[in-house]
């Protein structure tokens, strides 16, 4: 079975000090456990790295490339299929903070407008905290929401600190972290709902905590 960094699921101390992490790093932690972004990795690492290294003998700064087994090591990445312009590799939990805030894009099409400055849309925002968009109706939604998502993440983090987040879910994080990393191991769920029951989750079945952690890994 492949490594993919895994902690023990059944304790909670060999996670870390997840009460420290920010928005991003616990994105990093479900998304990383995501097959569809390990296969991707994977499948392109090794070539990545070999072009990595030609380009940077060119300027004789190959010392600078990181391995595909060291933090810091991307893979280039559409965003609109992760999230991510590059993915790091998902066997190490802790990538540098510069990598896991590579969440956010732009696009040629999507026009992004701050503050009350940006009048010439015809209207006047009311105050500093808003953000005006403008969509495009000739492509596609999906992408352009999806990027306009970002955006917006990526203001109100400059101006909050944080993403704001429903405080009754941040709770339950580690648990769903848990709980996937014990399917993973082949566990049934029965034997979680053992350790589930002395957790903060006890209301919830082992079923429903799976399925939460399942969605969450797919939409951070």
């Amino acid at each position: 079975m492949t490594d993919w960094g895994l902690p023990d699921w059944r304790d909670a101390a060999s996670y870390g000090i997840p009460h420290n992490w920010d928005w991003h790093r616990w994105r990093w932690e479900f998304y990383r456990r995501r097959e569809d972004l390990r296969k991707y990795f994977d499948e392109r690492a090794e070539q990545t790295y070999r072009s990595m290294k030609v380009a940077a003998a060119i300027t004789l700064d190959e010392n600078s490339i990181p391995a595909p087994d060291q933090p810091g090591f991307l893979v280039p990445c559409d965003i609109g299929l992760f999230g991510y312009t590059g993915v790091p590799n998902p066997r190490i939990s802790q990538q540098p903070a510069s990598v896991l805030l590579s969440i956010s894009g732009t696009s040629s099409y999507v026009a992004c407008y701050p503050g009350e400055h940006y009048s010439d849309l015809g209207f006047a925002l009311e105050s500093e905290s808003q953000i005006a968009f403008v969509f495009e109706l000739s492509r596609p939604l999906n992408r352009q929401i999806d990027q306009a998502r970002r955006v917006l993440e990526k203001h109100q983090i400059a101006a909050a600190g944080k993403l704001l987040q429903p405080r009754l879910h941040k709770t339950k994080w580690l648990t769903y972290l848990r709980a996937l990393d014990a399917e993973a191991n082949g566990v049934y769920r029965s034997e979680f709902a053992l350790i589930l029951s002395n957790t903060a989750q006890s209301a919830h079945t082992s079923r429903d905590c799976l399925e939460q952690a399942k969605a969450l890994r797919l939409k951070f």
